[in-house]
């Protein structure tokens, strides 16, 4: 339907002259009767043709080829502006340099998975060489409540104060009202 719209409005000039076939006016015709802003782009044609514009003169008619002419090589003889000068290289340079900053940054993000294609981590693991420092040289690590058992494993000793220390206000108010109504607390 809008196809159609934008159809006749572009016929409605050679409508309004009479240069459409029968079976082009017919469909306009019909789109005429159902179409209010045709009617008006109609109308504002009409008028438009029944206005009497002056003729300029023989003059104007012999003379406006070489106006025009004249008119373009002023343009193009024209020595640029200082910002027209400035700004034509400038664009072409901001495009080039976009277009190598997409390129690294698209790059970077395949590649590596990371963000910033100018930051390389110094203390990233892939980054440090590991193959020089002997096993001996790595002390045994706890790690909450895993101690080293002598045999290259660990051993799980479990303490209530781990859980306590990661426990915020909340939950040791709500641990200590429980423990108070708990009868063999002593509460």
């Amino acid at each position: 339907m809008k196809s159609e719209h934008n159809r006749v409005m572009a016929q409605l000039a050679d409508y309004l002259h009479g240069n459409l076939d029968e079976t082009a006016r017919t469909v306009v015709d019909r789109h005429l009767s159902e179409c209010n802003e045709c009617r008006e782009e109609l109308a504002v044609l009409k008028t438009l043709q029944d206005l009497e514009v002056p003729d300029p003169g023989e003059l104007y008619w012999k003379t406006l080829p070489q106006r025009v002419r004249v008119t373009v090589e002023e343009r193009r003889r024209r020595p640029l502006s200082i910002l027209e000068s400035f700004f034509r290289p400038l664009s072409v340079a901001t495009a080039a340099l976009l277009i190598v900053v997409s390129l690294l940054l698209y790059m970077k993000v395949f590649r590596d998975g990371g963000f910033d294609p100018l930051f390389e981590d110094p203390l990233a693991a892939e980054s440090i060489d590991y193959s020089e420092i002997p096993e001996s040289a790595i002390p045994p690590i706890r790690v909450a409540g895993y101690e080293p058992d002598g045999n290259g494993g660990y051993s799980y000793d479990y303490s209530f104060y781990e859980d306590l220390e990661t426990m915020g206000p909340e939950e040791l108010d709500s641990l200590l009202k429980t423990l108070d109504g708990n009868q063999y607390y002593g509460g």
